[in-house]
């Protein structure tokens, strides 16, 4: 996912097509590569709220200027 905003934006709604958990495993601000550290530390579970058409949806952390990249678990 990529956040092309200054602005931090906590809480993103994205829909998922069926229950799944995801792990961020790339993030851009990591502190590593000079970014502010703004992170999904944590496994995230889908809720069964219907999103964009899609059964299942996740709530995400996307940091500003960057981009996060997710593994299914």
């Amino acid at each position: 996912m990529c956040n092309f905003t200054p602005q931090v934006l906590n809480d993103y709604k994205i829909g998922v097509p069926h229950s799944m958990k995801v792990k961020e495993v790339f993030n851009s601000d990591d502190e590593k590569f000079g970014g502010t550290g703004v992170k999904n530390p944590r496994l995230i579970n889908s809720k069964k709220e219907v999103w964009n058409g899609r059964e299942h949806s996740i709530k995400v952390t996307l940091s500003p200027l960057g981009i996060s990249i997710f593994k299914i678990k």
